[in-house]
């Protein structure tokens, strides 16, 4: 990662980054960007956009590239960063625990994918 004047900032490395995920085939390559640059420079992800001509200091660059350089190899973000949320609540993960899955919004509900229970009464044993 580098620039032309050698300094960089929020944007230029969040886009520098995105586009470097799209090659490694990472799922949503910004967000996943941005997630991790916010948590480096402990900052919320809007905030990010705020700073966005932020120039970043040599110690965060290096450890940004360390984060990403782990999420390039396929080690999900939530152990990355250390943390998820899941139905608007933040939980701490480490790789000693199972990331919680979202469930698309078209699914309904968290039941779709198991059968519909029969109406049938139970038999007697």
């Amino acid at each position: 990662m580098a620039s032309k004047s050698n300094t960089w900032t929020v944007l230029n490395l969040l886009k520098t980054t995105s586009t470097y995920f799209e090659k490694h085939k990472i799922e949503n390559p910004r967000l996943n960007a941005e997630r991790l640059l916010a948590h480096v420079l402990n900052l919320e992800r809007l905030q990010l956009y705020l700073q966005f001509d932020r120039i970043l200091s040599q110690p965060e660059i290096d450890i940004y590239r360390s984060l990403v350089q782990q999420r390039a190899q396929r080690k999900p973000l939530q152990y990355i960063i250390g943390m998820t949320e899941f139905m608007g609540i933040p939980f701490k993960v480490t790789p000693d625990v199972l990331i919680p899955l979202r469930f698309p919004p078209s699914s309904g509900t968290y039941t779709s994918g198991i059968p519909a229970r029969s109406h049938r009464p139970a038999s007697a044993l």
